[in-house]
């Protein structure tokens, strides 16, 4: 379901810096595409975002 609801199980864990999986996720916005170069876009977007907050490097559009 989008948006997840507040009790989903992913969105608490996201939440609660005390939960033992909280530092080990990595959310990423979901992106909708209509053509193959978007696609391509999109993935790019995503794994740059990921190497970002594994090096510690600030990231874009970061909502709390």
């Amino acid at each position: 379901m989008e948006p997840p609801e507040e009790s989903d199980p992913v969105v608490a864990a996201w939440r609660d810096p005390a939960h033992p999986a909280h530092h080990r996720l990595i959310l990423n916005p979901h992106g909708a595409f209509y053509c193959e170069e978007g696609f391509d876009e999109l993935r790019w977007k995503a794994a740059q975002a990921c190497r970002s907050a594994i090096l510690g490097e600030p990231l874009r559009n970061v909502i709390n």
